[in-house]
């Protein structure tokens, strides 16, 4: 009996004081305008942790504008106990006046439950009861204050509006990683993205179970660039604290700079032509020395899975059809692949960053590679662009990068043109050139070969056979001189002359060796028999996306991150077929190039130690990097700041059309356009020629409207005249360089007026400077062109040569004379006859100012001749003035 009444007075006394706590909480609602309806349906378990989500939210933020907020309660259950959006279930009604809440559901969103794991359900149902209550109240004060909208927020997840970009029908992000949204809701609107952050910033796990995460899994060590955007906003009040696996690998006291890399392109592959973008991570620590190749490369790269070259790869590489992601890995890997497999040498330039964008840019780093997925298009949707997109995120006092949203490719030249648009809050540009490149082995062996020639002047006359032989295209020929220079020269040459001459023979020797074994390396990937499945591109990235799940299980795993060499070793033991007879020369070479490679080295160490004791090895290392320095600094002060993007230009002249002169206007405009020789800040290599997208159309007075003469649309354009240093050439091929080009021509006064055309052709460089300041080259190849008068088609075909000067008039190297002649004779295959077309231009260009404004003034004059089957013409001259406007 006494028992019994206890507990029957413990009941009464339960059902007071929930009754009291729930009047109590929602007297507190409606404090803050928060009123409840049906009055009478809501649980009383729901109002209570509907009032404590109040607690999460600053004071100034806690009364939503705009008059009352009613919350609607409906028993359907569904995911966090609010509404999709959906008829079935919206989430506002009457506008942002009435807000749903619903019976709590269990999510299936694996981003919103990961960190919810270790808690009971009665935890996660009140902590979602509260997110609810933040997420209504702070959609009204979105919808006041536009904090959504505002570009800091947008360009994190890169939020674009409707035909903001080619084809881009409605506002989308950027970021396609699902795990870079707090809920799949977040991924609808920008605004939808910042509420759904907000629940779980302002009510985190660990504020209702403190111990139930790890710190690194904590969203305060992992969501940065957000949290710091709801701070500025005031509506996160609490410093993050120390998250000590993140400020271990930022380490901000041991940051000297971070860098942009851009890589050249390597003359071989096509989809190298633009050239590629990186970054580096620069450490100096005190009293500590670490090798570059530790330090951290972020690359930018699209995931192809195990797609081989062809047109369905070259179709997805164009249409999106793969994932972008960002991977840091140790500039070794980098180095590895680019200078010494691609042979691609890296321009360095450094981000002139505040400590604060530094911080920001290398927290987006750290995001971004674990919630980080971006769709890749070759031609703008590319590193390039991804780059701009990371770096964006991290600019303070609103600076921005803007980029061309046209048809026109994007290449990592117009990134850099835009960066360096860009002030810096240190002062001037954003963007600073860094002279001291990364250069690949081949351009190390260029230039080492340069040196040597020289060095050979001062071994003495006594020992000029040798160094023609250590100029034989036949590496034991090469190895004999060494071997016989190393016996003879200590007694007659110079100290230094020999120590040069031997180190600059290892870098050339080095370089034969790196060319030799990517061959060999192509050569065993050819020979396999079967390779294992290799997921595609999108799955590769989900994969990536659950490897960084948990941060805590992370550090076992980062060891198998982006490590192409551990691929290498993998594919080494699967099976073979016998290699081919070309495969085995080529596996034969890479072993006698390392072998000679040892033996040069052997050969060095030994004559270090004894007679050449003297010569400081480190001091000769670091005086011949100064050299390749001030070279590179004395080029840049006479080079063009912008990239060939976005040239056009404008010129009058005269052509003689019969005895009669006639006025004439000629008017160009190219994507992007650098020729041959142009040494340009955030340019190509000037050995390369890149032409995209270009058009000329001349025009001539006519009776009512001008005419056209003649137009001319290029597709592309590429010429190059990179070639192996002097010793490693082999045969009349190795001496050449090569190009293409592709497009549409009309000519009024041509048979066939409009044609589709294509050529290609090896060209003989016939005078050059190291610099390519001043160059003539000789150019032999055929051409095709579909020829139409009216619906007449025409095949045309024969050979084409060209000759092409260039030489500096001094100063600026926009400062030149060109000289381009082409003769191509052609057979019309239907009308079985030949034809001849002579074309030849003399331009000038001189550097000057209009005012502030930067502009290249242009002179030219040009003869074309023509003889067809149904008439010949003689040479039409031309004489033209004109200006090109520099992009800044």
């Amino acid at each position: 009996m006494g028992t019994g009444y206890k507990s029957c007075l413990s009941l009464v006394l339960l059902a007071a004081t929930t009754a009291s706590a729930g009047t109590e909480a929602r007297a507190r609602l409606a404090e803050h305008l928060i009123t409840l309806s049906p009055e009478t349906a809501w649980p009383e378990e729901v109002v209570r942790e509907l009032a404590r989500g109040l607690d999460h939210l600053p004071p100034k933020y806690r009364t939503p504008p705009g008059g009352p907020l009613e919350l609607q309660w409906s028993p359907q259950p569904q995911p966090f106990g609010m509404g999709d959006g959906s008829n079935a279930a919206p989430d506002w009604s009457d506008g942002k006046r009435r807000f749903h809440l619903y019976a709590y559901r269990e999510t299936t969103e694996r981003r919103a439950s990961y960190r919810l794991e270790q808690l009971p359900p009665q935890t996660r149902e009140a902590l979602w009861r509260r997110r609810a209550l933040v997420h209504a109240v702070l959609a009204r004060w979105n919808e006041q204050e536009e904090w959504s909208d505002q570009p800091r927020w947008r360009r994190l997840n890169g939020w674009v509006r409707p035909f903001q970009r080619l084809l881009t029908w409605s506002e989308q992000p950027l970021n396609l990683a699902r795990w870079a949204y707090s809920r799949e809701r977040g991924r609808s609107s920008p605004a939808l993205d910042l509420l759904t952050f907000a629940e779980e910033a302002l009510v985190p796990v660990e504020a209702l179970a403190p111990g139930a995460l790890a710190e690194a899994d904590q969203l305060r060590c992992q969501e940065f660039s957000k949290s710091r955007v709801l701070t500025e906003l005031g509506l996160l009040t609490v410093p993050r604290g120390p998250c000590q696996r993140y400020d271990a690998w930022a380490s901000p006291g041991t940051l000297e700079g971070i860098e942009f890399l851009f890589v050249a392109a390597s003359g071989r592959a096509p989809e190298s032509l633009f050239g590629h973008l990186l970054m580096r991570v620069a450490r100096s620590q005190p009293g500590r020395v670490d090798a570059p190749g530790l330090t951290p490369a972020v690359q930018l790269v699209a995931l192809t899975g195990g797609d081989l070259p062809g047109p369905a790869y070259v179709l997805r590489g164009l249409t999106g059809g793969y994932p972008m992601v960002l991977m840091t890995v140790p500039m070794l890997d980098v180095t590895r692949q680019m200078l010494e497999f691609e042979q691609r040498t890296m321009r360095r330039f450094r981000l002139r960053l505040t400590p604060g964008e530094s911080q920001r840019l290398l927290e987006r780093i750290w995001e971004l590679e674990r919630r980080g997925r971006l769709d890749y298009r070759f031609l703008h949707d590319n590193c390039a662009f991804a780059a701009a997109f990371v770096l964006n995120g991290a600019l303070e006092d609103d600076k921005e990068l803007r980029l061309p949203s046209g048809i026109t490719p994007l290449l990592p030249a117009t990134t850099l043109d835009a960066v360096a648009r860009v002030q810096s809050s240190l002062g001037g540009p954003l963007l600073e050139p860094i002279f001291g490149s990364l250069d690949s082995t081949r351009d190390l062996a260029r230039s080492a070969h340069a040196q040597r020639t020289r060095e050979a002047t001062r071994l003495g006359p006594a020992l000029a056979s040798l160094h023609r032989d250590a100029e034989s295209p036949h590496g034991a020929v090469r190895l004999a001189a060494y071997q016989r220079l190393a016996r003879l020269a200590p007694e007659v040459a110079p100290p230094e002359a020999l120590f040069s001459y031997l180190a600059h023979s290892v870098d050339l020797e080095r370089y034969a060796f790196d060319a030799a074994e990517a061959q060999a390396i192509k050569a065993r990937l050819a020979a396999l028999v079967s390779a294992p499945p290799v997921p595609d591109g999108n799955k590769e990235a989900d994969q990536r996306e659950r490897q960084f799940e948990r941060e805590q299980e992370l550090e076992g795993a980062i060891a198998l991150l982006d490590r192409p060499q551990r691929l290498q070793s993998f594919l080494e033991g699967l099976p073979r077929r016998v290699f081919t007879v070309e495969e085995q020369r080529h596996l034969d070479e890479a072993t006698a190039a390392e072998a000679r490679l040892n033996a040069l080295l052997q050969l060095q160490a030994e004559l270090n130690n004894t007679v050449l004791t003297e010569i400081d090895p480190v001091r000769w290392l670091r005086e011949d990097r100064d050299r390749r320095s001030r070279l590179q600094a004395q080029a840049a002060r006479h080079a063009l700041g912008p990239s060939g993007y976005a040239r056009s230009s404008g010129a009058l002249g005269v052509t003689l059309l019969g005895a009669r002169p006639a006025p004439s206007l000629t008017l160009r405009s190219a994507a992007f356009s650098e020729e041959l020789g142009d040494h340009r800040l955030h340019g190509l290599d000037p050995a390369a020629e890149l032409t995209t997208l270009a058009g000329e159309v001349v025009l001539i007075p006519g009776p009512l409207l001008p005419q056209v003469r003649r137009s001319q649309f290029l597709a592309v354009r590429y010429r190059n005249l990179r070639r192996e240093p002097a010793p490693l050439r082999q045969g009349p091929w190795g001496e050449l360089g090569w190009g293409f080009q592709g497009g549409w021509s009309y000519d009024a006064r041509r048979t066939f007026s409009q044609r589709a055309f294509l050529a290609v052709q090896a060209l003989a460089v016939l005078d050059d400077t190291p610099d390519l300041s001043r160059l003539t080259t000789f150019g032999m190849g055929v051409h095709g062109a579909l020829g139409l008068e009216g619906l007449l088609p025409e095949l045309i075909a024969g050979p084409r040569l060209t000759l092409t000067h260039r030489r500096h008039l001094g100063g600026n190297d926009a400062n030149a004379l060109r000289l381009e002649v082409s003769y191509a004779p052609a057979y019309l295959l239907f009308s079985s006859a030949w034809q001849q077309e002579l074309e030849a231009s003399l331009r000038l260009g001189w550097l000057t100012r209009l005012g502030r404004f930067p502009v290249i003034l242009t002179a030219g004059a040009g003869a074309e001749w023509i003889a067809s089957p149904k008439h010949t013409l003689a040479p039409i001259p031309t004489v033209t003035v004109g200006l090109e406007p520099l992009a800044f």
